[in-house]
């Protein structure tokens, strides 16, 4: 199974057709569908031991984001920061753990301009920086190690940006983030 379908079985309303997917809302009786495209970021920790409980924290999030429950104290920065993203047309639908993977939905070919805008200018290293930090926090309160964050583009993403966008190059750095 590639980590292109993987997606499908991370997100309940994520149904993958590669290159694009087609996001179904089951709490609607599956109404309509889009079709867009799915980026994924690359997620390197400096405690490669707390990446499963990271994704799975993560995970969490994206299913709380959309229910009712108000976030507790602590998770109230994480929800923010997902709903400050979502704002920007810039949602995550799932994370897969091993080497830590986040994807973002785009619907548009905007949507995709916009996620290489905010990688470019470092906005989207800040938010996921943040939201991996708190979950850290969360899930080892006692620990006082910082979590430091590194991300990128893999290459198989940089093609999609490329093809569909037209904006070539400067998607190979990587920055790593430190508080």
């Amino acid at each position: 199974m590639s980590s292109h379908e993987k997606v499908l079985s991370l997100h309940p309303f994520a149904l993958c057709i590669w290159p694009s997917i087609q996001i179904m809302s089951y709490r609607t009786c599956c109404l309509y569908s889009i079709t867009g495209w799915v980026l994924g970021t690359h997620v390197e920790t400096n405690h490669p031991d707390s990446d499963e409980t990271l994704v799975k924290s993560f995970n969490r999030e994206l299913d709380l984001q959309s229910s009712e429950r108000l976030p507790s104290e602590n998770e109230r920065p994480v929800r923010e920061a997902l709903t400050d993203l979502n704002k920007k047309k810039i949602p995550f639908v799932a994370a897969e753990s091993g080497s830590i993977m986040i994807y973002t939905y785009c619907r548009t070919t905007d949507d995709i301009r916009t996620y290489v805008q905010m990688f470019r200018s470092r906005q989207l290293h800040v938010k996921i920086t943040d939201i991996f930090q708190r979950l850290y926090k969360i899930s080892r309160p006692h620990n006082l190690d910082t979590l430091q964050v590194k991300i990128n583009i893999p290459e198989e993403y940089k093609r999609i940006v490329e093809n569909c966008t037209g904006i070539y190059g400067k998607l190979t750095l990587s920055f790593c983030y430190r508080t």
